[in-house]
């Protein structure tokens, strides 16, 4: 029988934002967030360890060999686990989606806002459909499309790759809710694009120079994991443009592009962060929401 155990990285911290990460893919990219440290986010991890009891240290054993059924005890220690959060994201791969499943549904059960990021081997969506119940929106990061990054240059490897997007994606989302002063969203405008949303892509762009504001912004929509989508089929977009210092001239300019792109009924939300990390760069991250699926009208 095959165990596994969640480990709270920051058990004595109060975050309402947590990343639990599932399988080799989510525990480096969990692990790779824990160092670039995002504002007011906390990870946990699971691995593939053999714990005979749970440990003072906030290590949850859950021993089930097919992980689609989980014992009433495993389920209330899980969900001990998850109390007072508010916002997770699960980072996981195609072959623990059973696993993610139930994660996602018993933070369903407490009514968490979940988000979950997988990374597949495949470029359909069949791999998402036993998360498709529990998760509110989903991503399907294929290994094919990580291969074309790696070849435009976009990135330097592809697991590198499997640990950089999740980032973007859990910063660009959480960045704008969790720092002050700054032109941001907050968590309802979040909640609003996010929930019951289904599929969901990104695009990321980086530009440094005269006119970074709209080399990035065309970097961002012609990403790999974004540029065949239909701007029509989306509910809504988050955009989040980060940088050491941004003009807001850049910023109303990234907003004008992305407003002329998508239809007049399309969300959009714009946030500015700081990101002091790329130096001269400015960033531009566009999250498009609710792709082919229509979002209930009972969403705020």
């Amino acid at each position: 029988m095959c165990t596994k155990q969640l480990i709270d990285l920051n058990p004595d911290g109060n975050s309402f934002i947590k990343v639990i990460g599932v399988g080799h893919t989510g525990i480096n990219t969990v692990n790779h967030m824990q160092q670039s440290h995002i504002e007011g986010v906390s990870g946990k991890n699971t691995g593939e360890f053999s714990l005979q009891q749970l440990k003072p240290t906030g290590a949850l054993q859950i021993e089930n060999s097919e992980y689609s059924i989980l014992s009433k005890n495993d389920k209330t220690k899980v969900q001990k686990k998850l109390k007072d959060i508010e916002m997770l994201f699960l980072v996981t791969e195609e072959g623990e989606i059973q696993i993610t499943s139930v994660l996602a549904g018993l933070a369903k059960e407490l009514g968490i806002l979940t988000i979950a990021i997988i990374t597949t081997q495949h470029d359909y969506k069949k791999a998402l459909s036993k998360l498709e119940m529990n998760a509110d929106s989903s991503i399907l990061i294929s290994e094919k499309k990580l291969l074309s990054l790696d070849q435009a240059g976009l990135h330097s490897d592809t697991l590198e790759t499997t640990m950089t997007i999740p980032l973007n994606i859990v910063r660009s989302m959480t960045d704008p809710v969790m720092q002050e002063g700054l032109v941001g969203f907050d968590y309802a405008d979040l909640k609003t694009l996010t929930e019951r949303a289904g599929y969901f892509a990104i695009g990321i762009g980086i530009a440094s120079g005269k006119n970074r504001a709209k080399k990035a912004t065309e970097k961002a929509t012609s990403y790999p994991l974004f540029y065949d989508i239909e701007y029509k089929k989306f509910h809504g977009i988050l955009v989040n443009i980060s940088g050491g210092n941004i003009d807001l001239s850049e910023f109303d300019e990234i907003g004008n592009m992305i407003s002329s792109l998508v239809p007049d009924k399309t969300v959009i939300k714009i946030a500015m962060t700081h990101n002091l990390s790329l130096n001269d760069d400015i960033q531009v991250t566009l999250i498009a929401t609710g792709i082919d699926k229509k979002i209930s009208e009972s969403n705020p």
